[in-house]
């Protein structure tokens, strides 16, 4: 696992119809590999979170789809997902 030079989250979009978080996490390490891990370990970090400071008014709130969005690195280049299509392309 490569050492965090830089973990940041952000939530992109609050639903409060349908009650819905987007949190994104970015990371840009200074070793060859694990920054996706750690950013993913930020974003559910952060939906824990979230689910911790809201399990009072309701205990059924569904956590879904945590997913690696994008990743840089040397030997691919840049691969995106796509959560929609369950499948990850080379750009």
């Amino acid at each position: 696992m490569g050492s965090a030079e830089r973990t940041g989250i952000q939530t992109n979009h609050l639903d409060s119809v349908q009650g819905t978080v987007h949190i994104e996490a970015r990371t840009r390490v200074t070793y060859n590999t694990g920054g996706e891990v750690e950013a993913l370990t930020a974003a559910l970090i952060a939906a824990l979170t979230l689910y911790d400071m809201v399990k009072g008014v309701d205990h059924t709130i569904p956590l879904e789809q945590a997913y690696s969005a994008q990743k840089t690195g040397r030997k691919r280049g840049i691969v995106e997902f796509d959560p929609e299509k369950r499948r990850a392309r080379r750009v």
